[in-house]
C-alpha cells in the first residue's frame, strides 16, 4: 500500500490519538500498538533505542510497514476501542478517507469491522510526452474528475451532470490550446467545439479514408457529446432543472465523459507518434 508523505505524517497523528475524534494512545500503547507488525527497532552504536516521541515513532512505524498497511488501518479503526473512548468512529473514518483517497484508498465495512480497499483508477493521465502549456495540466484534470465523482458521491447529481460537461469542454479547448489549433468563441456550445474540434484529430466520420466500423465509432462519440450537452441543458444545475436527474443518469453522464477523454488523450498521442515517424522517415 503505497502512501504519499502527507498521508503517512496524517496516520501517524491518528495513530497516536492527536488528531480530533482519534482514542489517544501513550507511548507503551503505539509500541504494543506495532508489536504484532514486527517492526524494526533503531538503535545506537551502543545498543540503546534511540528516543523518539510518539508520533516520530508512529510515523517511522508507518514508513516501515508499506506491506503491511491495510492491515494496520484495520487494526486501527478496531469499532470496540472508540467505544471505550467515547469517539464516533464514523466520524473518524470520514476523516481518514478523506486523506486516503488521494492515494487511492478507502476504508469500508467488513463485517463487524472494516477493512481498506483500492479505488477505482477513473482519474484520467496524460500520458504524453509533450510539454503542456495550456490549462490542461494533470493537476487541474484530477481536480475536475475529483469535482464530479464528489458531486455524485453528495448526491448533487445535477451537480455532478454539469462537472462532467464542463469537464469534456475544458479537455476539448485545452488540447487544442496546446496543439496551437485554431479555438472558437467560448460561448458554451459545446457541440458546436466538436464540431471544430474533431476536424484537428482526424474524427470526423464523413472521412472516406476509414472503414465502416471505424465511421460508427467516430459517430458514436458524436453522439456522446450531443447527450452530455442535452443532458446537461435537462437536468444539470447550470439551467433551469426540467428534468429531475437521479444516481444513474449522473453516473452515466460522468463514465461517459470518462471514457470520451480517454480516447481523445490516446488519439492524440498516436497521431503526435505518427507524425514523428513519418517525418522521420522524409528526412532520411
Amino acid at each position: 500500500m503505497k502512501l504519499k508523505e502527507y498521508s503517512i505524517e496524517f496516520i501517524a497523528k491518528i495513530i497516536a490519538g492527536d488528531t480530533t475524534g482519534f482514542p489517544r494512545r501513550s507511548q507503551k500503547e503505539i509500541y504494543k500498538f506495532f508489536s504484532e507488525f514486527s517492526v524494526p527497532q533503531d538503535y545506537d552504536l551502543n545498543g540503546n533505542e534511540i528516543y523518539r516521541n510518539r508520533v516520530e515513532y508512529a510515523e517511522y512505524c508507518v514508513q516501515e510497514l508499506q506491506s503491511s498497511r491495510k492491515e494496520m488501518i484495520a487494526k486501527l479503526l478496531d469499532p470496540r476501542r472508540f467505544l471505550e473512548n467515547n469517539c464516533s468512529i464514523g466520524d473518524a473514518i470520514i476523516q481518514l478517507n478523506e486523506c486516503l483517497r488521494y492515494d487511492g484508498y478507502e476504508v469500508v465495512p467488513d463485517g463487524f469491522f472494516y477493512k481498506v480497499i483500492d479505488l477505482p483508477s477513473n482519474i484520467l493521465k496524460v500520458e504524453s510526452q509533450v510539454k503542456i502549456r495550456s490549462q490542461l495540466t494533470q493537476s487541474n484534470i484530477d481536480e475536475s474528475v475529483r469535482k464530479c465523482e464528489e458531486r455524485l458521491k453528495n448526491k448533487d447529481f445535477s451537480g455532478a451532470i454539469t462537472s462532467a460537461r464542463t469537464l469534456v469542454e475544458n479537455i476539448l479547448v485545452g488540447i487544442a490550446a496546446d496543439d496551437g489549433a485554431p479555438i472558437l468563441k467560448q460561448d458554451g456550445d459545446l457541440i458546436a467545439y466538436y464540431r471544430h474540434f474533431k476536424k484537428h484529430l482526424n474524427l470526423d466520420p464523413e472521412r472516406q479514408d476509414i472503414s465502416e466500423i471505424l465511421k460508427g465509432v467516430l459517430t458514436g462519440l458524436t453522439s456522446i457529446v450531443n447527450g452530455l450537452s442535452a443532458i446537461r441543458n435537462q437536468a444539470g444545475d447550470a439551467h433551469s432543472v426540467t428534468y429531475k436527474p437521479d444516481h444513474h443518469h449522473a453516473k452515466l453522464a460522468i463514465n461517459a465523459a470518462m471514457t470520451f477523454v480517454d480516447f481523445l488523450f490516446s488519439t492524440r498521442d498516436y497521431q503526435k507518434k505518427r507524425n514523428k515517424e513519418k517525418s522521420k522517415k522524409e528526412l532520411a
